[in-house]
C-alpha cells in the first residue's frame, strides 16, 4: 500500500478533486502529490500582467533588435547575457516568455539563459547541457507542451 500524505492547501484541493467543494485537509497518495507538485512547479505564479501583451511584445522586439546589433559578434557569454538590453528583457518577467520561446524558435537568438533565470526550470536532459540545438528543441517542446506558444 502507498504512503499517504496529509494536505491542505486550496491549490491542490483544486488539482485533486473536481467536486468543487472545499475541504480543509486531506489524505492522498504520495504519488499523486508528487505528481501535481512536479507539475505545477513548472507553471509560473499567474496574476495581473504588468503590461499589456502586445506592450511587451513590442518591448520584446525592440529590445532584441537592440540587443543583436549591439552585440554583434561577441562570443563571450557573460558578455551577452550582462548587456543592457538582454537585462531589460530578463526584467518583463513571464511575460515575455511567450516572446523569447517564438523568438528562439524562430531566429535562434540566445534567450536559454533569460529563459532559465524568469521561468526557474531546465526542461532539457542535463546530458544536453552544451548542445544548443537539443536544448532549444527542448525550450520550443516545453513551450508547446504549456500552451505557451
Amino acid at each position: 500500500m502507498e504512503d499517504l500524505v496529509h494536505c491542505d492547501t486550496r491549490l491542490l484541493s483544486e488539482k485533486l478533486f473536481t467536486s468543487g467543494v472545499a475541504r480543509a485537509s486531506y489524505w492522498v497518495p504520495e504519488s499523486k502529490v508528487t505528481a501535481i507538485f512536479n507539475e505545477l512547479w513548472q507553471w509560473p505564479c499567474v496574476g495581473v500582467l504588468d503590461e499589456p501583451a502586445q506592450d511587451v511584445g513590442a518591448r520584446f522586439c525592440k529590445l532584441a533588435d537592440e540587443w543583436s546589433n549591439e552585440v554583434g559578434n561577441i562570443s563571450s557569454l557573460s558578455a551577452l547575457t550582462s548587456h543592457q538590453k538582454y537585462r531589460e528583457i530578463v526584467k518583463l518577467g513571464w511575460d515575455v516568455v511567450p516572446f523569447l520561446l517564438l523568438d528562439l524558435q524562430r531566429n535562434h537568438r540566445f534567450w536559454l539563459p533569460a529563459l532559465q533565470e524568469i521561468t526557474r526550470i531546465r526542461p532539457f536532459d542535463p546530458s544536453d547541457s552544451g548542445n544548443y540545438q537539443r536544448m532549444t528543441e527542448a525550450w520550443v517542446e516545453w513551450g508547446k507542451k504549456k500552451r505557451i506558444i
